[in-house]
């Protein structure tokens, strides 16, 4: 065979390696989500800031309706 051939082979080991490794490495790496979700703690959400107060009831009471 001639010379040229032979010298592509590395670079064609290369490129085999990397087409069929980077998704076989997604694959793989993606069924430890599961496992990597189900430990870590659960956030909190953060507490809404008070209002501050006019002084007035924002609803009026049970007990003024009902008069």
């Amino acid at each position: 065979m001639p010379l040229w051939f032979w010298l592509n082979v590395p670079l064609m080991i290369v490129f085999f390696a990397a087409w069929t490794g980077i998704p076989l490495w997604l694959v793989l790496t993606r069924w430890n989500r599961t496992d990597r979700t189900a430990t870590r703690q659960p956030q909190t959400q953060p507490q809404p800031h008070p209002q501050p107060s006019t002084g007035r009831p924002s609803r009026p009471r049970e007990a003024e309706l009902t008069h």
